[in-house]
């Protein structure tokens, strides 16, 4: 039933393949994929290129490309040339693929964090002082005593 759907050529010689792709895309290139164009604007001004920048272009090439193969499919609609595949889905994938990404990463030192902020709170409040070790090594035996961990020093056993 739905055999030749997409490959259905709509207004202006564009399939409805062309037109969904495009049509999907666009929000997640601009919307999804604002924050790597605002940092790769940032990292030009400061002179530092980073992924951000290499994520922005890769994904705006594509995006680009695409347009263009389907404005070329349009005109040459009927001429015997070979339709050009589009490649919306690339760029969208590609800034999908990254923002989960990301999403993971945050989501990993959220924990990590959580867990050290734990540990920490294990720490005990004071210490069992044996003995202290003088700078020739040399070891020198006390009367068991608890202090604040504050107190404590280097050498201390």
């Amino acid at each position: 039933a739905t055999s030749g759907y997409f490959e259905t050529i709509t207004s202006f010689g564009i399939s409805r393949e062309e037109m969904w792709t495009w049509i999907l895309a666009t929000p997640v290139q601009f919307i999804s994929g604002a924050r790597f164009y605002r940092e790769s604007r940032n990292s030009l001004r400061s002179g530092k290129l980073g992924m951000s920048f290499l994520i922005a272009m890769g994904t705006t090439a594509a995006y680009l490309y695409s347009i263009s193969a389907v404005v070329y499919n349009a005109i040459n609609l009927g001429s015997g040339r070979p339709r050009l595949m589009q490649s919306f889905e690339s760029s969208s994938l590609l800034i999908a693929f990254v923002l989960m990404g990301k999403y993971l990463e945050a989501n990993a030192k959220s924990r990590t964090s959580k867990a050290v902020s734990a540990l920490a709170e294990m720490a005990p409040d004071s210490a069992t002082l044996v003995g202290t070790v003088d700078h020739l090594g040399k070891a020198s035996a006390e009367m068991e005593r608890i202090i604040p961990l504050t107190l404590l020093q280097r050498g201390d056993i």
